[in-house]
């Protein structure tokens, strides 16, 4: 691992109450992991790099011995580990980074304190590989996490309807222990894990990503009309699953059009906001089968809608924030292409459209699914500053100090500052660091 450190720009300018940390994951064409640390209070950027080769060529050596032909997503073998290896999400707990992969067979830990790095996971080199949620959470000194095997996996692309064993487990960050604390038939497309503010439940979301009518396998021949019938039948319904930790009881709700990412209301117990994405992978390709929407969510005994927000540019949504301003519940999401959406959370109805480029670029629905550009300008994370109207906006490129009220920028900062060749971002978030 190598590590670099940076002072922001003499000339940009940050405003006293902003003092958040923004933790970004990133994968280089070099193959590659890129972690930034911006500390705004500090005006500070770290870059820590490590190199994959070595678990990349075990995972390579593992699937082959296995022999196994196909791999999720309908990708190709070469873009199948490009995407394990990315780092997708991360928590911060008391000077250390847990890092996530998306569906990668280890969770990284990274301490601030003295660089040092290790990865977590049961026999990361035994047998059976086991692959992990691409997002878990951590709750009182446990890292709770879902994970299955590989194989299982790999088998499951085949028939939809064969479960896996899911195993739900904690990990001790004191103990450094495993503890498996049930094993249930469920899905292995499980984007987020993730546990209520209380404690008392885990919330377990699939994201299917294959489409009802199947895309055409490479190599084989199609039309316009195939694809057509592709997108009109839309995506899998995916688990969301409910898991009582106390009862080891819990209850399956199915939802439309790839649920992802769920965040929980600041001030109201047992209510949390679920993003539909309606994405799915081709391939090299990630395509939109429509309008997305934030579901409002109430979990209890049973799973209960209590609406959603949606408009006819909603398009794919890959971060959404609650906060609180002025009195009012607000929800921010980014929205493709290079819009910002402020949700009244209560009513979930549009308070605030912005646009934060002049160009508006449509979505054609035409030919079949929409094929998204490989890098847009859509801020792929948004963080929030407690107090203020201030909002960060986080993409590939830079982050971007926005004021939400006067729909202006104030400040942008390249936190690349050595050029590495980042080729794609995970989620980024944010926390006020112990000083």
């Amino acid at each position: 691992m190598k590590k670099e450190k940076y002072h922001f720009p003499d000339h940009m300018n940050v405003p006293p109450e902003c003092d958040r940390s923004i933790f970004i994951p990133a994968y280089g064409t070099d193959g590659k992991q890129y972690y930034y640390l911006v500390d705004f209070k500090s005006k500070t950027i770290i870059c820590w790099d490590i190199d994959t080769e070595e678990m990349k060529n075990y995972l390579i050596n593992k699937i082959q011995k296995d022999d196994i032909a196909g791999v999720p997503w309908n990708k190709n073998f070469e873009n199948y580990l490009q995407t394990i290896l990315l780092g997708h999400s991360a928590q911060y707990d008391n000077g250390k980074l847990y890092v996530s992969s998306n569906y990668g067979t280890f969770i990284l830990c990274l301490s601030i304190v003295d660089d040092s790095w290790s990865l977590i996971g049961e026999d990361i080199e035994g047998d059976p590989v086991k692959v992990y949620s691409a997002t878990n959470d951590i709750y009182n000194n446990n890292l709770y996490f879902t994970r299955w095997e590989m194989e299982e996996g790999f088998r499951h692309i085949e028939n939809r309807n064969l479960p896996v064993r899911l195993e739900i487990g904690r990990y001790s960050l004191e103990a450094d222990s495993f503890e498996i604390i049930d094993t249930i038939d469920g899905p292995d497309d499980v984007h987020y894990t993730s546990i209520t503010p209380d404690g008392k439940n885990l919330i377990i979301i699939e994201m299917a990503q294959d489409p009802v009518h199947r895309f055409p396998k490479q190599g084989e021949e199609t039309n316009d009309d195939y694809l057509l019938k592709t997108l009109e039948n839309g995506l899998c319904d995916s688990q969301f699953i409910v898991y009582n930790l106390e009862k080891k009881q819990y209850h399956v709700h199915h939802l439309k059009d790839g649920p992802a990412h769920i965040e929980y209301d600041l001030s109201a117990p047992g209510i949390c906001y679920v993003s539909m994405h309606n994405l799915c992978t081709n391939n090299t390709d990630n395509c939109c089968f429509g309008t997305a929407r934030i579901e409002k969510i109430r979990i209890d005994s049973e799973v209960a809608s209590l609406g959603f927000y949606t408009d006819d540019d909603f398009i794919r949504i890959p971060s959404h924030k609650p906060f609180d301003y002025d009195g009012q519940k607000l929800l921010a999401v980014s929205v493709y292409p290079n819009q910002l959406h402020i949700i009244d959370a209560d009513e979930m109805k549009l308070y605030k459209k912005v646009y934060l480029s002049k160009t508006k670029q449509g979505v054609d629905f035409s030919r079949g699914p929409y094929i998204y550009p490989r890098i847009d300008k859509t801020p792929y994370s948004i963080e929030y500053q407690r107090g203020s109207s201030y909002i960060y906006l986080c993409s590939i490129w830079n982050i971007i100090l926005f004021n939400f009220v006067g729909e202006s920028k104030y400040s942008s900062l390249i936190y690349n500052v050595n050029n590495k060749p980042l080729i794609a971002m995970g989620h980024a978030i944010s926390f006020v660091m112990e000083r």
